[in-house]
């Protein structure tokens, strides 16, 4: 019965690459293509502590291929910062747009840091601080430093210190009125307060290089809440948008793959594109 299953799902990954690369192939032989990609939990599989949600040769060299090709574009857009990304990344090849693009980097170098982003970096600081100096070492909870957003993981707190760690951020939340304070399924995280997202970074990157992606075709593959806004964008220009991961919650999305192996299989079929 495991087994019956695990074939059947196998098949349905098959035919949304296919479903996929019907569309795809013959547009590319008239327009460029764009792949618009988030990383963790759709490219990079989800690890206990951020910090070992590694990226493997294979998949840098995968993507810096693929950006190589006459005619395509690659783009990550990550919660992760500008800073990571390049460490991940061949980021002469690819666009690489972090903190939900509110930073992007441009393969030629160039980059572009939203003001309001600029604005919020002392008040993140300064909750930085403050969290480092009210939850002690001993919380478990683990602390990312985007620059321009924080993260606090939770998951490894005890029960038993989970409301100390609440009263701790509600407290931060009414003393820093300027920032954005989100509960995310096993984390929180701070950002500056507004609206920007995912949709909006991809915005940008179009605005601001129209020249070098006038007319193409776009695919954008993310796997959470936080790339609806991305997936709502890419359809609304006609193009494909796939969800990545076993579900969980509506999406606008119009393909999905639940396993990131899939995924990776659709970047190798990409790469063997031809004019």
């Amino acid at each position: 019965m495991q087994a019956e299953k695990a074939a059947k799902t196998e098949e349905l990954e098959d035919s949304v690459i296919s479903l996929v690369m019907q569309i795809i192939e013959p547009v590319f032989s008239t327009r460029n293509l764009f792949i618009g990609l988030d990383r963790d939990g759709t490219i990079v599989p989800y690890a206990d502590r951020p910090e070992d949600a590694t990226v493997d040769p294979e998949l840098t060299e995968l993507l810096a291929a693929l950006a190589r090709k006459p005619g395509v574009k690659v783009g990550i857009v990550s919660a992760r910062s500008i800073a990571q990304l390049r460490g991940d990344f061949d980021s002469k090849s690819l666009f690489l747009a972090g903190n939900y693009g509110m930073e992007i980097s441009s393969p030629q170098g160039e980059v572009f840091i939203q003001p309001f982003a600029l604005d919020a970096v002392l008040a993140l600081k300064n909750v930085r601080d403050r969290l480092t100096t009210m939850m002690p070492g001993d919380s478990k909870a683990i602390l990312e430093d985007h620059g321009y957003s924080l993260c606090l993981h939770w998951h490894h707190v005890p029960e038993d210190r989970m409301p100390e760690l609440r009263d701790t951020l509600a407290e931060l939340k009414r003393s820093f009125g300027g920032l954005m304070f989100t509960t995310l399924p096993t984390s929180y995280e701070v950002k500056p307060l507004t609206t920007w997202n995912k949709g909006e970074a991809l915005i940008q990157i179009f605005k601001t290089y129209h020249q070098m992606l006038n007319n193409s075709f776009v695919l954008y593959a993310g796997d959470s809440v936080a790339d609806e806004p991305a997936y709502s964008w890419v359809n609304n220009r006609s193009g494909v948008s796939v969800r990545v991961g076993p579900g969980g919650f509506e999406t606008c999305a119009k393909f999905q793959l639940r396993k990131l192996e899939t995924m990776r299989t659709l970047l190798r079929e990409l790469a063997k594109l031809k004019r």
